[in-house]
């Protein structure tokens, strides 16, 4: 059972034991938790996020706003300790820790839709995949790195 739940599909809401949480409500920390979450499969190096979010300011000014938002995201993420791995040149998001989240659920239960033969199970597949959709990824967010995620989910 997860104890972190987001959802990115249609705005961002961020739960916790199913209670909704609102601690990190600026769009540029969603952005990057969404970030991490999406690519949690591998280490992300701090160098990479920062030229992702701050590409028009210099290096070290990226730096240091990348590790100010991290600062603040391990602050106001519930046990961030449980689901965050910071390190002096990598960040990664768990990918084993205990959350939910829709755009995976999304396109997991696609890809189990794809596989089914059956009319009747492939149907059933694709409404569960529709439960989890409820518009675009982070309609509010801006962010350089979202267009090819959004893409994804059209």
């Amino acid at each position: 059972m997860a104890s972190i739940k987001i959802q990115l599909l249609g705005g961002f809401h961020l739960f916790d034991r199913n209670q909704e949480i609102d601690s990190i409500s600026q769009i540029r920390q969603q952005s990057l938790l969404a970030y991490l979450m999406l690519h949690c499969l591998t280490r992300q190096s701090r160098q990479s996020i920062a030229f992702t979010f701050w590409p028009d300011i210099p290096e070290s000014s990226a730096r240091s706003n990348l590790r100010q938002a991290l600062y603040q995201l391990r602050r106001k993420l519930p046990e961030a300790e449980n689901y965050l791995v910071i390190g002096s040149s990598h960040v990664q998001w768990l990918p084993d820790s205990p959350f939910s989240l829709d755009v995976l659920e999304f396109e997991n239960t696609l890809q189990q839709a794809n596989k089914m033969e059956q009319p009747g199970q492939k149907r059933a597949h694709l409404e569960a995949a529709l439960s989890h959709y409820r518009g675009d990824l982070l309609p509010d967010c801006y962010d350089d790195c979202m267009p090819y995620w959004r893409g994804r989910h059209r």
